[in-house]
C-alpha cells in the first residue's frame, strides 16, 4: 500500500494513526491506494501487542444496557467517567447483564484486548469474573461492589447515607415504616441501606424487594406494603429515586395523598423534571464518582498503588415528606 502511493511505510502509518503531520495531498493519495486494495487500516489486536495497551477499559454491569441507559443516576456516573476516559483517550467497552449471563460476560471479556475493568452497579456474587480479570494483571475498579482485596473501590458510605434520610424520617414522628429496596438484598449496597433502617426503625420495618430498579418496579412493590388499609406504613423509604416515584404513583392510585397521607423518600439526588413534586432524597454525587473512579483507572494504568476513594452524600429535604396524620 505504501508501495502504491508512493511513500514511505512510516508515512503511511501516520496517515492511519493520526499521530504526526501528512500533507494533505499525501492524504489523500495514501487513502486513495488503501481503498483500492481493500485496507481498512491497522489490525487493532496487532497494535495492541505491539504496545501493551488496548486504549479500552471494560465498564460491567448486572443490568441489561439498555436498564442501565434507561437509568438516570447510572447515566450520571457513566457520564462522569466518560469526561475522563476523554481526556484520556480511552475508549469503552461496555458489557451488561453480568448477573444473569456470567458465561457469555466472561467470553466477551476474555476475547477482548482490554487494559481496565470497572465495575458498575455490581453484586457481590462475580468471583468468577473477578478472577478472571485479576489473573490479566489490568487494574480493577469498583463502585461500591464487588468487594474484593483485588479491586479499588470508589464509593459512598450507603449506611451513613441512608441513616440521614432514616432520621429525618424517625424525627417527623413516623413509626409504621417500610422500605421499598433495590434488587438482591445481599448486594453490599442494598444490604447497607436496609442495614441503616434497621438501625433506626428497628424490627417493625416492613420492607419489598423490587425487581428491577425502575419505576414500575417501585409501584409493584409498594401496593405490596400499602394492600392493608389498617396496618399499612405511614411513610415508605426507596432505595433510588425512580423507586421512590413508584412508590408515589402506587399511593396515588389508591387514593393517598403525599405527603399527607403517605412520606416518601429516595435515594440518589437524580434530575426528574417529568415529576412534579420536589422528592425528599439523599443526593449522591453521581458525575463525580464516575469521574473519581475513572481517575482510580488512570491512576493503575501509571502503575500507583490504588487506595478506595469515600465520597459524602447528603440530605435533601423535598415536598414528599410530613409528620403522620393524626
Amino acid at each position: 500500500m505504501a508501495r502504491l502511493a508512493e511513500v514511505s511505510t512510516s508515512t503511511a502509518s501516520l496517515v492511519f494513526s493520526g499521530k504526526g503531520p501528512v500533507a494533505d495531498a499525501t492524504r489523500t493519495r495514501v487513502l486513495a491506494a488503501a481503498e483500492s486494495l481493500g485496507y481498512g487500516g491497522p489490525d487493532p489486536v496487532a497494535a495492541s501487542l505491539r504496545t501493551g495497551r488496548s486504549g479500552v477499559v471494560a465498564v460491567i454491569f448486572d443490568s441489561s444496557i439498555q436498564e442501565t441507559l434507561h437509568d438516570p443516576y447510572q447515566v450520571l456516573v457513566l457520564d462522569g467517567a466518560a469526561s475522563v476516559f476523554d481526556e484520556l483517550g480511552l475508549g469503552m467497552l461496555i458489557i451488561g447483564r453480568v448477573r444473569d449471563e456470567s458465561e457469555r460476560a466472561l467470553a466477551q471479556l476474555s476475547a477482548a484486548p482490554i487494559d481496565a475493568a470497572m465495575f458498575f452497579s455490581c453484586g457481590q456474587g462475580r468471583r468468577s469474573v473477578v478472577d478472571s480479570l485479576a489473573a490479566r494483571q489490568i487494574p480493577l475498579v469498583g463502585l461500591g461492589a464487588p468487594r474484593d482485596p483485588r479491586i479499588v473501590q470508589c464509593d459512598i458510605d450507603s449506611r451513613v447515607a441512608m441513616r440521614l434520610v432514616a432520621e429525618h424520617v424517625a424525627g417527623l414522628g413516623h413509626q409504621r415504616v417500610g422500605e421499598v429496596t433495590l434488587p438482591d438484598l445481599q448486594a453490599p449496597h442494598t444490604a447497607a441501606r436496609h442495614a441503616a433502617l434497621v438501625d433506626v426503625f428497628g424490627s417493625d420495618l416492613v420492607t419489598a424487594e423490587a425487581t428491577l430498579s425502575g419505576v414500575e418496579s417501585g409501584e409493584q412493590a409498594a401496593r405490596a406494603l400499602l394492600a392493608d388499609p389498617v396496618h399499612r406504613p405511614t411513610a415508605i423509604l426507596a432505595h433510588s429515586d425512580l423507586l421512590a416515584v413508584g412508590v408515589m404513583q402506587a399511593a396515588e392510585s389508591l387514593g393517598l395523598r403525599v405527603p399527607e397521607d403517605l412520606s416518601v423518600t429516595g435515594f440518589d439526588g437524580v434530575d426528574l423534571p417529568w415529576w412534579p413534586t420536589p422528592l425528599t432524597t439523599v443526593a449522591q454525587p453521581g458525575s463525580d464518582k464516575g469521574a473519581r473512579a475513572a481517575r482510580l483507572v488512570r491512576d493503575g494504568l501509571a502503575g500507583e498503588p490504588g487506595r478506595d476513594v469515600v465520597l459524602q452524600a447528603h440530605l435533601v429535604v423535598g415536598a414528599t415528606t410530613a409528620p403522620p396524620a393524626v
